[in-house]
C-alpha cells in the first residue's frame, strides 16, 4: 500500500531527514516558484512565438521575480540539506 505525503515536513521524515517547520516550508515556497518558473519560461516562448513583445517582457519580469524567491529559499535550504546528506560542492 503506497503512502501518499500530505506535506513537505511528512516528506522529509519519510525519507529520514531532519526536518524544521522552517525547512518544510522553505521547500513548499520553492516547488510553488519553480511552477511560476515553468509557467513563465512556456508563456515568454509562446508571446515571442506570436511576436508579442510587451507580453514577453511582462512574463520576464514575472520570471525574474520568481527567480530572485527561488534563490532565496535555496539559500537557506540549501547549506542544511548538504549537511544532512553529507554532499558538498566538488568543483
Amino acid at each position: 500500500m503506497a503512502i501518499r505525503i500530505q506535506d513537505h515536513r511528512e516528506m522529509l521524515q519519510e525519507i529520514g531527514l531532519k526536518h524544521s517547520v522552517q525547512i518544510s516550508s522553505h521547500l513548499g515556497e520553492i516547488e510553488q516558484e519553480a511552477d511560476t518558473i515553468l509557467d513563465q519560461l512556456t508563456a515568454i516562448r509562446a508571446f515571442a512565438f506570436q511576436r508579442d513583445t510587451e507580453a514577453a517582457q511582462e512574463s520576464l519580469v514575472e520570471l525574474t521575480v520568481a527567480l530572485r524567491h527561488l534563490v532565496h529559499h535555496a539559500e537557506f535550504v540549501l547549506p542544511i540539506l548538504e549537511q544532512q546528506l553529507d554532499i558538498t560542492d566538488k568543483d
